[in-house]
């Protein structure tokens, strides 16, 4: 029997800058989520090359960005409701099993709650505290069945 695995790499806050870690990080993803505060069209330019790539805009991308990007995106994904915003939403509840993104704080961290993942990956560029730059990778096992991961570089 064949062993499904479908690989998300997440990052946000790059605000303009893409580490040459990031891009060997998700050479080998299936699609990439951006949550916001990229900087640049140059960044979604080069994260398109390696990988489908779903963003959104953050509180300080310019016009350019804002006008191709929305502010929240949601979707299924191999039987998980995602949702992608900036700002993270503590409260929020999601559909499960689901998997819900956010950025801005550039604290990385992952929540589970039941059968769904709360996710933020950090920053690559600028992290706050006393920690390394960090992405996210989620790796779908099963319809419905996933595990994810903090990398930090």
């Amino acid at each position: 029997m064949e062993q499904f695995l479908y690989t998300v790499g997440i990052m946000a806050d790059t605000h303009g800058i893409i580490p040459n870690r990031v891009i060997e990080l998700f050479e080998h993803v299936d699609h990439i989520i951006h949550a916001g505060d990229i900087g640049t069209e140059d960044i979604l330019f080069t994260l398109e090359t390696l990988a489908p790539v779903t963003a959104v805009y953050g509180n300080v991308d310019p016009f350019p960005l804002r006008r191709r990007l929305k502010e929240r995106r949601e979707w299924t994904l191999y039987g998980f409701h995602m949702v992608v915003t900036h700002f993270p939403n503590p409260n929020a509840s999601i559909v499960e099993p689901g998997i819900q993104i956010s950025g801005h704080t550039h604290k990385p961290f992952i929540r589970k709650e039941g059968e769904s993942l709360y996710i933020n990956p950090g920053s690559t560029t600028y992290p706050r505290g006393l920690i390394d730059p960090s992405v996210a990778r989620v790796t779908i096992t099963a319809p419905g069945r996933a595990k994810a991961e903090i990398i930090y570089f």
